[in-house]
């Protein structure tokens, strides 16, 4: 898929992390506007983008149908029925003073008993200095 046939791009945040899969490279870093990420893709073939900071997420993955899958996830964190799991970041990614986790949004099912996660979205937050 290409940077144009995202057509709910305009419901991803305005700044945040870009973590985005590219056949030749994967771009992981912090942008100011969209404008900047899409320069940094520069037409090339993405494979899975996800743009997110604090409060929610936009990704995309392209399927082997050729199709564009795309989901904004932006649950509320409470603590009923989040679950975080901070992310470690490889030193060649320069993320300092920035924290990225995951928040798994879990449901539960009262007949059965069971939890299941239904969504999940990345998150970026400011180290405390």
């Amino acid at each position: 898929m290409k940077w144009n046939d995202l057509k709910d791009i305009s419901k991803a945040p305005e700044t945040g992390c870009c973590l985005i899969y590219l056949r030749q490279k994967v771009l992981f870093e912090d942008y100011t506007d969209k404008k900047q990420v899409e320069s940094a893709v520069n037409n090339q073939d993405i494979l899975e983008i996800h743009l997110f900071d604090s409060d929610r997420e936009y990704r995309a993955v392209a399927s082997n149908e050729k199709r564009i899958i795309e989901h904004i996830a932006d649950f509320e964190n409470t603590k009923n029925n989040v679950y975080r799991d901070y992310a470690q970041i490889e030193d060649e990614f320069d993320m300092r003073g920035m924290q990225i986790s995951v928040l798994n949004h879990i449901v539960y099912d009262d007949k059965t008993g069971m939890a299941t996660i239904d969504d999940y979205r990345l998150v970026v937050e400011k180290e405390e200095q």
